[in-house]
């Protein structure tokens, strides 16, 4: 009798492992079972650092930068999020930017080297990222032709540019966002000067417009 029991008993056992080894998992017990997460979730973008506003300025191939009495800010793109790094000026960057302003003349270009090399060594500080894109010109096209009463309805800011003598082109910019657009403008220079003198742009025309060579807006620099 004791034989046929402890038969039982082991019969019942495997029965038992069987069954628990063809039960589908839970998701908790997926969960208990990989206690490290997958390649893809430990992925992260990483923030660019530098030590330095020269390191965060030789990260971008143009150089870009802004320079102002009390700081200077570029601007460093990586897996398309641009970040904003801030120099802020010692007490001899700020002198020798006084001192340049006060010099400056048409001869002479302004920040000068000098000036840019003594920044680079400054400390720099990450100020700010966005990841929005420039528009494309086919939606950019759709403005030529309308007014720049037209463009600010559809959400564009409008920057005049001041002439002291009449260029081959009228062009000008429109902000949009965190970039600026050049834009070419139909009317002749008198035209144009008439405008400025008003301070009324709103019905001069847009011949053409592309993304501009100095293309971040006053929003991306922080300012």
């Amino acid at each position: 009798m004791k034989r046929m029991t402890a038969i039982l008993s082991i019969v019942m056992i495997l029965l038992t492992s069987v069954a628990l080894a063809q039960s589908p998992a839970t998701p908790t017990d997926i969960g208990a079972a990989r206690t490290t997460p997958r390649a893809s979730e430990q992925d992260t973008v990483q923030r660019p650092a530098f030590d330095n506003f020269g390191e965060a300025l030789r990260a971008e191939p143009t150089d870009e930068a802004i320079y102002d009495d009390k700081s200077c800010v570029t601007l460093v793109e990586s897996s398309g999020v641009y970040y904003r790094f801030v120099a802020k000026y010692d007490n001899k960057a700020k002198k020798l930017w006084k001192e340049g302003q006060e010099e400056e003349s048409a001869d002479q270009i302004w920040p000068d080297q000098d000036f840019i090399d003594y920044v680079c060594k400054l400390p720099v500080k990450y100020d700010g990222e966005f990841t929005d894109q420039p528009l494309e010109q086919a939606e950019l096209d759709q403005l030529v032709g309308k007014t720049i009463a037209e463009a600010k309805k559809a959400g564009y800011q409008f920057v005049p540019t001041r002439y002291d003598e009449a260029p081959a082109e009228i062009t000008c910019a429109l902000t949009n966002g965190y970039y600026d657009y050049q834009i070419i403008i139909s009317e002749s220079y008198d035209e144009y000067q008439e405008c400025r003198q008003k301070n009324s742009y709103d019905n001069l025309t847009i011949k053409g417009i592309f993304l501009s060579e100095m293309m971040f807006s006053p929003k991306a620099w922080g300012i």
